[in-house]
């Protein structure tokens, strides 16, 4: 994608696929749009816009640990991994874990990973699960 100018669209430079991915089919898509359509974008978006916000009221969790079990499953192609150039956002994903189980990346899925995979991503909810309760996988 090449830099954009001060007046161009938000997908202005993106590359339109020849077809939709096998993990999102028409009928998916035509029923976001009418969402979208009626709704508009406000919503979706407040998240990104309430980043910096975030940020000034995290106070009463800055250094405070996960302290139940927890696991990562991410997409090798997520660009949120790589927003820092020279960073691999996922790398530690369990830093802040008591009970940390592991990461889980699934190579080929990018952002939307249980859409995009979702047998691996079953999959390893499954492990984490059979990890947390070893009978119930018997």
């Amino acid at each position: 994608m090449q830099a954009k100018a001060k007046d161009d669209r938000f997908l202005t430079g993106m590359a339109r696929p020849a077809k939709l991915p096998d993990w999102l089919p028409a009928e998916d898509l035509a029923i976001y749009e009418q969402v979208f359509a009626r709704n508009g974008w406000r919503g979706p978006l407040n998240r990104y816009r309430a980043q910096d916000l975030d940020y000034q009221q995290r106070g009463p969790v800055v250094n405070k640990r996960i302290t139940q079990p927890a696991a990562f499953i991410g997409g090798s192609l997520d660009p949120v991994r790589r927003f820092m150039p020279g960073v691999d956002g996922y790398a530690a994903a369990g830093a802040f874990c008591d009970d940390f189980r592991g990461s889980t990346i699934i190579e080929g899925a990018g952002h939307w990973v249980q859409q995009e995979a979702p047998t691996a991503t079953n999959g390893a909810l499954m492990r984490f699960i059979a990890d947390l309760h070893p009978r119930a996988s018997r």
